[in-house]
């Protein structure tokens, strides 16, 4: 295995390697000016899969063309007036950064590029606005050609698929569902049970952005993205479904033993579920669990037991589901759908992923505040190499606006640029002097950048080896025609340094927040969102389902940091989400029953609505004995309800509600059949 993929990360390195010299190559062979942009952009663009370079460079290609359309609008317009140039670009880093973390896709890219490719093809060009056309023209080749490169070598070149990683991702994740599920049908609560389950909402997560790049991967049969969303929709309702079955089956074994008949189905479903039987040995699991359902009773405990068995058999259905989708994904005839997996595509909810508005435009002030404050530096100071430090503000503060705190990940890419002045120095002054034609520069160049390209195969190392690749080529300058100024060069780093150094300070004084700030956030916006879902403002229950397990996957690596600084802030989003599912389905039957009770279950409601509201106001929540027996009335009503499956659903979604706020409350003893 130590084998294999040291295999893997020595041909990334020679992929990144060869991007680089064919990007080279082809701009010194059509005469461009600046080929080191190709070179870095071949580094910058290039990924361990074929499929996701080829898709993140299409989003390139468009983003960089976008922004070199603003360059020539805005430059010649206002290259009179260099305040207001400066404020121009400096606003469109700020909206391109602002939309594109609005979009957690491939997709962002288009935007992050437009914005950042302005800077660096504007503020160099401000001293000729009057060739502006020709420059921008000049740079998005140049960009595009290392974008093209790196897709190319990528792709030809003993390409690694997105859909052999995806299957495996997708076996694993499915047998890692299967075996969370047995283990909570033991009954036995368990923290690190608890955070798999969390760590598999961030895999669904994953597993949905890898799907975005299907449609640019290079293996023969290609899986339909549409049956993977469908597979998602069905891991995101594993998630509360099984939870909700381990909660009810821990609480009843507690406090009574369980009847033999459902002890015996536990165990039944327990060797289904771990032997991998066939996905149709579910639907006879399904009828034993619907036999064993309460008809109606007072005695403690029925109503939870009513409440286990319906939510075993939607789990027992919602793992059926999960294997024929597998089974369809793995089938070597995939565009061939099984007739039992096609209503399970025609019912696939949108699944929208979270978007937070409020650090989105703090991340894009910070760009364009960091900005204006090199150009103000730049234009006080008749700085001749401004435009460099300007340019690379601009590129830092977009690159890592998505990280919770990006100032640990540019001081360390300060760091390793400083650490590779020596050696661009070597090769400025000593090794390109003596470098005739192309394949001795390609000979020169080998040693460090395979090294550095070996450095981003690992993730551990990948800043370091970025850093240090973007500062020898960019230090170097390489261009059509050698040229060395010792003072051009010293300049020149010094103004790179200067940049970064500026958008750190700007970056830790406008933009950095925190990972417990963010947890925070997240988990304010799940509070709004079940309110939403009350006030039937929410979108439909499998897109509100979708953002929610999102949060839930973001949230899982912050936990720790927000345990630290405030453990009473720690929630379980799981419990939201339950929550939230339950008055979804109890809005929905409230307008199918007669009046009286009809009131009653939305009195249920308003008493989650005043809670989440309560959470979201910041008061203490404490034993609300009003809210539990209001909660009590409307079950009290619910069992008197003629029609029976009405009554069934009412019942299992008020005692999840119930359950859900009032975990330490004794069991309702007052259901009437």
């Amino acid at each position: 295995m130590k084998l294999r993929l040291d295999t893997d990360g020595a041909m990334f390195t020679l992929k990144c390697f060869l991007s680089a010299m064919l990007a080279a190559y082809i701009s010194l062979s059509i005469g461009l000016p600046r080929p080191y942009w190709g070179m870095i952009t071949a580094y910058i663009v290039s990924q361990p899969q074929s499929g996701a370079v080829r898709s993140k460079a299409v989003f390139r290609v468009i983003g960089t063309a976008l922004g070199g359309v603003a360059t020539v609008i805005l430059v010649p317009n206002l290259a009179n007036a260099p305040e207001l140039l400066s404020l121009a670009l400096a606003l469109w880093v700020g909206f391109c950064v602002y939309v594109s973390l609005l979009d957690r896709t491939p997709r962002s890219y288009v935007l992050l590029l437009a914005g950042y490719t302005a800077a660096i093809i504007g503020f160099p060009s401000v001293s000729e606005p009057g060739n502006i056309f020709m420059i921008a023209a000049l740079r998005v080749q140049e960009i595009t050609i290392g974008i093209l490169s790196a897709a190319l070598i990528h792709g030809v070149l003993l390409p690694k698929s997105v859909t052999s990683g995806l299957l495996a991702r997708v076996e694993s994740f499915v047998a890692d569902a299967e075996r969370w599920s047995a283990r909570a049908l033991e009954g036995e609560a368990s923290e690190a049970l608890d955070k798999e389950r969390r760590r598999l909402a961030s895999d669904i997560t994953d597993l949905h952005l890898m799907s975005t790049h299907l449609p640019f991967d290079t293996a023969r049969l290609l899986p339909r993205v549409r049956t993977v969303r469908a597979l998602q929709d069905r891991l995101s309702m594993l998630l509360p479904v099984a939870s909700a079955v381990e909660d009810r089956l821990h609480l009843l074994l507690r406090d009574h033993a369980l009847p033999e008949p459902d002890a015996a189905l536990l165990a039944d479903v327990r060797a289904w579920l771990s032997s991998g039987a066939a996905p149709e040995a579910a639907e006879p699991l399904c009828a034993r669990a619907a036999a064993l359902e309460p008809v109606g009773s007072e005695a403690p405990g029925e109503l939870l037991r009513l409440s286990m068995l319906a939510r075993l058999a939607e789990m027992i259905r919602l793992h059926r589901q999960v294997r024929l989708l597998r089974d369809q994904l793995r089938s070597p005839d995939r565009r061939a759908v099984n007739p039992d997996v096609e209503p399970l595509l025609s019912d696939r909810a949108r699944r929208p992923l979270h978007r937070d508005h409020g650090a989105a435009f703090r991340s894009g002030v910070a760009a364009a505040g960091g900005i204006l404050l090199c150009c103000t530096i730049w234009i006080g100071t008749a700085w001749p190499e401004g435009s460099v430090a300007a340019m690379m503000v601009a590129v830092f503060c977009s690159l890592f606006a998505g990280l919770d705190d990006p100032t640990p990940a540019i001081r360390g890419f300060f760091l390793y640029t400083l650490m590779s002045l020596p050696l661009s120095a070597f090769y400025m002054f000593w090794v390109l002097p003596h470098v005739s034609g192309f394949a001795v520069l390609a000979i020169a160049l080998a040693p460090p950048l395979l090294l550095f390209g070996r450095l981003i195969a690992n993730p551990s190392t990948l800043l370091a080896g970025l850093a240090m690749a973007l500062g020898l080529l960019g230090s170097i300058g390489l261009g059509e025609r050698y040229s060395a100024d010792f003072a051009s060069f010293l300049n020149g780093s010094l103004a790179q340094l200067c940049g970064v150094a500026i958008a750190f300070f700007a970056t830790r004084l406008l933009r950095t927040v925190g990972a417990d700030w963010s947890a925070k956030r997240l988990i304010r916006a799940g509070w709004a969102d079940v309110v939403a879902m009350v006030d039937r403002r929410a979108d439909n229950v499998g897109a509100w389902t979708g953002r929610m397990l999102d949060r839930l996957g973001l949230l899982t690596p912050r936990l720790g940091a927000l345990a630290n600084s405030d453990p009473q802030a720690v929630r379980d989003m799981l419990v939201d989400l339950r929550v939230g599912l339950a008055s979804a389905e109890l809005s929905s039957l409230s307008h199918g029953i007669a009046a009286e009770r009809a009131v009653k279950l939305r009195d249920a409601l308003e008493v989650v609505r005043g809670h989440y509201l309560a959470l979201l106001d910041e008061q203490v929540i404490g034993e609300d004995h009003e809210g539990l027996a209001r909660i009590d009335a409307a079950i009290a009503a619910s069992g008197s309800i003629a029609e029976p499956a009405a009554r069934r659903a009412c019942l299992i979604a008020l005692t999840g509600i119930r359950r859900n706020l009032y975990p330490a409350a004794p069991p309702p003893q007052n259901w009437e059949a």
